[in-house]
């Protein structure tokens, strides 16, 4: 099932936080990879579950894109702009656009280690997108995604 049927990503990042053991945590971010997490992890199954979604009738690698990045950004409401959001990170732009123009695979494995690095050397160690938007982009990742969020860096202007 490739329709998104009112998935709640801020809901879901909350369940991550809050009623997600350290364990299952830890195991969500060591992933090396969504098809690690969703043949080896059970703690995404567990996850899913709390959040309320049946696993039978979804197509678990969606949600798996989304959940693998849990662990780097915090949800919050005023940053509705997944391209404002990588202009805000800064970093290498070459990396950035990288992202938004290899292989839906590659690009994810790139996108998420753009996120740690961003995440350890903010002065806060935290990120905050609102996981609405970044799950929304993250459940459906393919060309036409890239090539929103990529018009979005673009016109996101000089500021970071």
């Amino acid at each position: 099932m490739s329709k998104l049927e009112s998935a709640d990503f801020a809901k879901m990042w909350n369940v991550y936080r809050k009623d997600t053991s350290s364990g299952d945590r830890s195991t969500i971010n060591r992933a090396r990879s969504v098809e690690d997490l969703v043949l080896k992890s059970p703690a995404l199954y567990r996850l899913l579950r709390k959040a309320g979604i049946d696993t039978e009738k979804v197509n678990i690698y969606q949600y798996a894109r989304v959940v693998w990045f849990f662990p780097f950004a915090v949800q919050s409401d005023d940053c509705k702009n997944v391209g404002v959001m990588l202009k805000r990170v800064g970093g290498n732009r070459i990396r950035q656009m990288t992202v938004l123009n290899e292989s839906a695979t590659e690009s994810l494995v790139i996108f998420r280690s753009i996120l740690r690095v961003a995440k350890h050397k903010s002065q806060s160690k935290t990120l905050y997108i609102d996981w609405n938007v970044l799950g929304e982009c993250l459940f459906f990742w393919g060309e036409t995604v890239r090539k929103r969020i990529r018009m979005q860096f673009l016109c996101a202007g000089g500021d970071k």
